[in-house]
């Protein structure tokens, strides 16, 4: 498991080859942990009134949340691969994601906005069951879009 958590910022840059279903969801199963628990420290911290401590918490996750971009963006693509889907695939349905979510919070039309956040959701849940397929040794011809 630490190996996975290792090889994740070792190949910060790598879209080619192949991640297993170990390799993607380590990261990312303990970047939820880190959130969850920076998270209770903000909350203890608001009781405790120590605005500087919470202000030091706010900013490693700031630093985490944008040094994760990059190397999330490349273990989904790895792990597209690996599961028999085309790279590209999970570039766009991440993308569209993003845009849909950021379409949902500006748009002033309650209709457009659920419409946009349900198929933001269901792009999400695209990738995330593709993340969690069994790995396939197929040719590039023979790759699936979605």
């Amino acid at each position: 498991m630490v190996e996975a958590y290792k090889d994740f910022w070792k190949r910060y840059f790598d879209f080619k080859g192949k991640s297993n279903v170990q390799e993607f969801w380590t990261p990312v199963l303990t970047h939820i942990v880190l959130v969850i628990i920076a998270i209770a420290i903000v909350s203890g911290i608001e009781h405790l009134h120590m605005l500087y401590l919470k202000n030091i918490v706010f900013t490693f996750l700031a630093i985490l949340g944008l040094s994760i971009i990059i190397p999330t963006l490349a273990v989904t693509v790895r792990r597209f691969y690996d599961a028999g889907r085309k790279r590209l695939s999970a570039v766009i349905l991440l993308f569209l994601a993003i845009i849909l979510n950021i379409c949902a919070d500006f748009t002033h039309i309650y209709l457009l906005s659920f419409f946009c956040t349900a198929l933001a959701k269901l792009m999400k849940l695209i990738i995330v069951l593709t993340a969690l397929r069994s790995s396939k040794d197929v040719s590039a011809e023979e790759l699936k879009w979605i």
